[in-house]
């Protein structure tokens, strides 16, 4: 990239590196490793901030879940190779389940992804803190105010604006445990003239994006070295009259 980007009217000594949900945790990792370092200048992370990837520990106990799915054992590891990419990818969901969530699944990343090693990736992207070779990097960090929209579009009762007030509490109590009342609460205080699909979709955002973005710009703010910006884009897309992305009519941002 460095090498090359004077061809294509860049400065090499000017780079900057950019990525959207997966490429905003790719961004995330590489502001924390060594090797990277020196390669690019700023870096802009959207809607996809990674604090936390898998551990070792975590990424051998997947290993050796997947192997156990495909029926494999250590012993036979390198006739992964020889399986199709469809048995692999099937592999990987149920043994993510039979290893168990993490201990912060709303911060880690990436079951099968980037590992902090101790080499390659001396720690975690954002914890317990913004990684000190990043902090002559300029860092823009956000993303899109209702994102939690589109991964709901195919949910009709969202879709139709007929998710009852019972469903949006089980819903967040997944995500949210025994604190799924506090949630909501903080949440009809801050939108009181949202709707169930409306409060669903602010809460989800929040714990599937926003709260890795803030957590992230605030660790590297704490830092004290290079400038951190934050966005929202907020926007309304008509298509589909708004349902995707939140444009309103009559106060519900679902509405047609």
């Amino acid at each position: 990239m460095r090498e090359n980007i004077d061809r294509f009217g860049g400065d090499p000594g000017n780079v900057t590196i950019f990525g959207e949900s997966g490429g905003g945790g790719k961004v995330s990792v590489l502001l924390a490793m060594p090797a990277a370092h020196g390669l690019f200048h700023r870096a802009i992370i959207q809607s996809g901030a990674a604090i936390r990837v898998s551990t070792r520990a975590r990424a051998n106990a997947l290993a050796e879940a997947v192997l156990k799915e495909v029926g494999l054992g250590r012993a036979d590891f390198e006739r992964l190779h020889t399986l199709p990419v469809e048995r692999l990818l099937a592999a990987t969901a149920p043994a993510a389940r039979a290893v168990g969530r993490t201990q912060w699944p709303l911060l880690d990343r990436y079951d099968f992804g980037p590992v902090v090693d101790g080499d390659d990736l001396p720690q975690h992207p954002g914890e317990p803190a913004a990684p000190e070779i990043a902090d002559d990097i300029p860092l823009l960090i956000g993303g899109t105010r209702e994102e939690s929209a589109f991964f709901l579009a195919d949910d009709d009762a969202v879709w139709n604006v007929s998710l009852r007030e019972e469903a949006v509490h089980q819903r967040i109590s997944a995500v949210a445990g025994p604190e799924a009342d506090d949630v909501l609460a903080a949440y009809r205080t801050a939108m009181p003239q949202a709707g169930a699909a409306d409060l669903l979709i602010a809460a989800l955002t929040g714990s599937n994006f926003w709260i890795r973005s803030v957590l992230l710009a605030e660790r590297y703010a704490m830092r004290r070295r290079a400038p951190v910006y934050m966005y929202s884009l907020d926007w309304q897309s008509p298509a589909h009259g708004g349902q995707l992305e939140g444009a309103s009519c009559d106060g519900s941002p679902l509405c047609v």
